[in-house]
């Protein structure tokens, strides 16, 4: 075995701490049945050479796949998750992702505890926890989404650059 693979050998070893043994025994299992092996040796290779990358379009296609569902099951559900969609996209409500985080917190709905870079990831992540609620619970939350609550840009500069009142010199 080469020092690479011992390393990702060592690596896997590590996830035992985040998984029950049961599943650990399932694949130990799955491992020792011969069309398994073949299996995970293909799976090895594409993944080895990059054929499951993320494609930039797969987070888009993850918020369609949710909203969709949702049309053909809830009428009303997907009528509310697309407008709190829109509404959370629209960079003119929310500038920053700041913004954007302090709106879906308002709105009571828990968003995954990770840092996100993309409002994109930060809205899909809304919708799917989201959809799991009751639809008068996505009522009142995307009724507490809101406008946005940031100053503009130029209320900001004009804080900054023009004082408010006159400051005494202390001496």
């Amino acid at each position: 075995m080469t020092e690479g693979a011992s390393r990702l050998l060592r690596e896997l070893g590590f996830l035992l701490r985040r998984y029950p043994p049961e599943d650990f025994e399932e694949l130990a299992r799955l491992i020792g049945r011969p069309e398994f092996a073949t299996t995970l040796a293909h799976l090895l290779a594409e993944l080895a050479s990059g054929a499951r990358r993320l494609a930039p379009g797969a987070r888009r296609a993850e918020r369609a796949r949710i909203l969709g569902e949702l049309r053909t099951t809830d009428e009303a559900k997907y009528a509310l998750l697309k407008s709190a969609q829109e509404k959370l996209l629209d960079k003119s409500l929310h500038a920053r992702l700041t913004d954007l985080a302090r709106a879906i917190e308002s709105s009571g709905v828990p968003l995954p505890k990770k840092s996100y870079r993309r409002r994109e990831d930060m809205v899909r992540a809304f919708v799917q926890t989201a959809s799991r609620l009751s639809t008068d619970e996505l009522r009142q939350a995307v009724a507490k989404l809101g406008a946005a609550t940031s100053a503009s840009d130029l209320e900001s500069w004009s804080n900054i650059i023009l004082p408010k009142t006159h400051i005494p010199d202390a001496s």
